[in-house]
């Protein structure tokens, strides 16, 4: 069973009210979109005239044929015996004879594709008056598919040329589509009637920016199935904006130089004092002035940056001969 079509209903004229007898006094403008096997109805009223009787004809969509009848009711509201058609046991008349503003309303069970077509209501009174209603069904698309590609793994990597696709089916009235991040529409474009649509959008060199979750929406008269996409790119390691490039320091004194460095997958980072030898990131006693590296690692790539570590001057050179006066002194206390 599909659940993803409806009905559309839509009156082929209008007629105002008057006061001859017979005339009908509402219309199927009140009939909405119903989804595909429930019950329709189509509702009509005519005003009073106990004589009237009412038959009902239907002409399939796209038919050059004539109009067969599908429902005969007489002036008492009872129905009369019409030959066997594709409405057969699924008919059943839900309106009322009784009440001076009288009801030919018709019900039609499980409505499908095959039964789109014109639907006449007749009222025989002193003069006979017709109003058509075309039924047709309206197919409600959905996704299919949403996904990325562009690459030749499943992984995606800053710098690739990544396609974003979302595919739907068929839909009537004509849907429309849209990709989004976030509330920000990326593309989108009017799905067809006939065969599916996909709808694209690329990226040029993605950046790790391009992260996160991306949506496909495809509305058919208010009916919107989405489907999120979750980019995950992934970068080589990018040495922090915090890393300084120079530094001042004391000898003896100790030192904590920043080597922060960012990444996906994330990043081995080392500090690299200048005899090359590796040292502690949260501090360590400055033995010597020079250029120290940090440094970044993953399977993607690498990257690095020169911190050149100086004498402290000024004020910053007097606490470094102030510290080395007063350690030098409780040196010499301890000794003696």
């Amino acid at each position: 069973m599909n659940h993803y079509n409806s009905v559309l209903i839509y009156t082929s004229r209008a007629i105002s009210l008057t006061e001859a007898l017979g005339v009908f006094t509402s219309t199927a403008g009140g009939i909405k979109y119903k989804r595909e096997y429930t019950t329709i109805e189509i509702p009509f009223t005519f005003n009073d005239n106990k004589f009237a009787s009412v038959i009902w004809y239907y002409k399939k969509r796209g038919s050059s044929g004539s109009l067969i009848t599908i429902y005969d009711v007489n002036p008492q509201g009872e129905s009369i015996p019409v030959d066997s058609n594709q409405f057969t046991g699924r008919i059943e008349f839900k309106g009322d004879f009784a009440n001076t503003n009288r009801d030919a309303t018709l019900a039609i069970k499980d409505f499908m594709k095959q039964d789109e077509g014109n639907f006449t209501c007749e009222v025989r009174g002193p003069k006979i008056r017709r109003q058509t209603v075309t039924i047709r069904v309206t197919v409600l698309s959905n996704i299919t598919e949403f996904k990325a590609f562009g690459n030749n793994t499943d992984e995606i990597v800053q710098g690739d040329n990544i396609t974003l696709s979302c595919t739907t089916t068929v839909g009537e009235p004509l849907p429309i589509i849209q990709m989004r991040k976030g509330i920000t529409v990326l593309n989108s474009c009017t799905a067809s009637s006939i065969s599916p649509t996909t709808l694209l959008y690329s990226f040029e060199r993605i950046s790790k920016d391009a992260s996160g979750t991306y949506s496909c929406q495809v509305n058919t008269d208010g009916f919107t199935p989405t489907r999120n996409l979750q980019l995950d790119v992934k970068y080589p390691p990018e040495i922090d904006r915090s890393v300084k490039t120079e530094q001042v320091g004391c000898l003896g004194r100790l030192i904590s130089i920043t080597c922060e460095a960012s990444g996906d997958p994330e990043p081995d980072v080392n500090l690299i004092g200048p005899d090359g030898i590796g040292l502690p990131i949260k501090g360590f006693v400055l033995k010597e002035f020079g250029t120290y590296r940090c440094e970044a690692f993953s399977r993607l790539g690498n990257d690095s940056r020169n911190i050149t570590v100086s004498q402290a001057t000024g004020i910053s050179l007097i606490s470094c001969n102030i510290c080395s006066y007063i350690v030098a002194i409780y040196i010499h206390h301890y000794i003696n």
